[in-house]
């Protein structure tokens, strides 16, 4: 092997380790950040037998019915109205 092949594939390992290096980061920066916008007032109530109600829209998520078991219960935006109960 010629020292100038030898240098273009040592340039190409490193580029190709700079590039997942770089898409790491990038991942990680923006999977791994928590919102920093504060949430207002919870729009969730417990009205009784644990049932939750979600107060803008009245609906009403029994702890269990039936066989299902009500998992995670959560809240994506500031006003309440974006929510999803598992």
């Amino acid at each position: 092997m010629n020292s100038t092949s030898s240098r273009k594939n040592q340039h190409n390992i490193f580029v190709k380790k700079l590039s997942l290096l770089l898409f790491l980061a990038h991942f990680t920066f923006f999977t791994g950040c928590p919102s920093t916008t504060p949430i207002a007032e919870d729009p969730f109530r417990i009205i009784g037998d644990g049932v939750v109600e979600h107060i803008p829209s009245g609906m009403q998520f029994p702890e269990t019915l039936e066989d299902f078991v009500r998992g995670n219960i959560r809240q994506y935006d500031t006003s309440g109205s974006n929510i999803s109960v598992a």
